[in-house]
């Protein structure tokens, strides 16, 4: 009898603890924080990414990440079991009131964040009001056997064509698995390029139309782009190296998909990839804001292009994630 009551003690303390843990997930949710979240500072620490007058910088302020300088390019690895990484996003707004969607990736796989490093969600929406300059604070939660690459997009509205296929607009950090990486002379010599004044090193993304032209982008009076061309196709544009690129989809709730991966860029060739079956409107059909992610060199491929620039085969890394807007099409 003592047994069987202690069966169930036992049963019920589990079953509250799973509860427990359900009730502090909630990743098919996006966190909406008030704009005091945003903590005031006077000044930010290093140089911002800057464009329109609206800055932002990730950090990783955790004391267990260790910042890796052996290198030119830092990179990161954790200290004992981590299972979650602190955050710090420092922001600049001088443009106009807006809003920050915060979205982080494991590799191809979304992660969730949190504000507080108990309750999780698919994305987190921040209102930056104009004038204003903080810090946010966040976790993303973290697999220490999965892909070694931190992808933190901050998505901002009303900031016109900042997502036009130019400026990179992501951030992407290589965090090491706890193991030894025993590259070859040949594994870094794959990274070598000859570089001159002409040299590209990261490539555009322009949508083309059935033309084979460039879409036309329009603004609406609230700052947000549109076109009333049809598009299925993207261009890559020429770089002066070879390099293997992935395709992913990503939106502003924290969806993901891989659309292509493998792809080869061949030298001082541009690339076309058209999407079949009208998968650019199907996109379109989700209530959100849908974007496009290029990158090369995924995982530890990032690592050994770092070592070739130590290495002094190039003077640069070549490693790149650019973005580009999926914009609406508005029939005029």
């Amino acid at each position: 009898m003592i047994t069987n009551v202690k069966t169930r003690l036992a049963m019920l303390i589990v079953l509250m603890c799973v509860l427990c843990i359900s009730c502090n997930q909630k990743t098919d949710q996006v966190l909406h924080l008030e704009k005091s979240a945003l903590k005031e500072i006077q000044n930010i620490p290093n140089k911002l990414t800057e464009n329109y007058n609206f800055m932002f910088r990730f950090e990783l302020d955790d004391n267990d990440v260790i910042k890796l300088n052996e290198i030119k390019y830092p990179y990161y690895k954790l200290n004992g079991n981590k299972t979650k990484i602190k955050v710090q996003l420092f922001l600049a707004n001088d443009i106009t009131d807006t809003n920050v969607s915060i979205i982080a990736l494991q590799g191809n796989k979304r992660l969730n964040v949190s504000v507080d490093g108990d309750t999780w969600y698919s994305a987190a929406v921040l209102p930056i009001p104009n004038k204003s300059k903080g810090v946010l604070e966040f976790y993303v939660n973290w697999d220490r056997n999965g892909e070694e690459e931190l992808i933190l997009f901050p998505i901002i509205d009303k900031i016109g064509t900042y997502y036009s296929g130019v400026s990179a607009g992501i951030v992407r950090l290589f965090i090491a698995q706890d193991k030894e990486y025993n590259f070859t002379t040949a594994d870094i010599m794959k990274h070598k390029i000859v570089e001159n004044k002409n040299t590209k090193y990261v490539p555009v993304l322009e949508w083309l139309n059935s033309n084979n032209s460039k879409i036309k982008i329009n603004m609406t009076e609230d700052g947000m782009a549109y076109t009333t061309d049809d598009y299925q196709k993207l261009e890559i544009s020429a770089i002066s190296y070879e390099t293997k690129i992935d395709l992913m989809y990503i939106n502003d709730q924290g969806e993901t998909e891989l659309l292509a991966e493998n792809i080869t860029l061949q030298p001082n060739t541009k690339k076309i990839i058209e999407f079949k079956n009208d998968k650019i409107k199907k996109l379109l059909k989700k209530n959100s804001r849908h974007f496009v992610l290029v990158l090369n060199n995924r995982n530890e491929e990032m690592l050994s292009d770092y070592l070739a620039v130590n290495s002094k085969f190039k003077n640069v890394s070549t490693n790149f994630q650019q973005v580009i807007e999926i914009y609406p099409t508005i029939t005029p």
